[in-house]
């Protein structure tokens, strides 16, 4: 998986998907990917942006990743 920043205008989102999923997403006029690393992702969630990742904070301040469906 990698993930990527999402914008729409300016609101900003993380995403995370696969590198056939960027290759491969639909193209939006309105809409631009960037690709990111695993640091500036952890990063983005640590100062509670908006993110549509497993990725979380638990309560002992440690960053988790809950795989979809759990």
């Amino acid at each position: 998986m990698i993930y990527a920043i999402r914008q729409r205008g300016q609101r900003q989102t993380l995403v995370e998907m696969s590198a056939t999923d960027l290759n491969w997403v639909p193209w939006d006029p309105y809409v631009t990917y960037s690709s990111v690393n695993t640091a500036v992702a952890h990063r983005w969630v640590r100062d509670g942006k908006e993110h549509e990742t497993g990725l979380f904070v638990d309560d002992d301040g440690k960053l988790r990743y809950a795989p979809r469906g759990s």
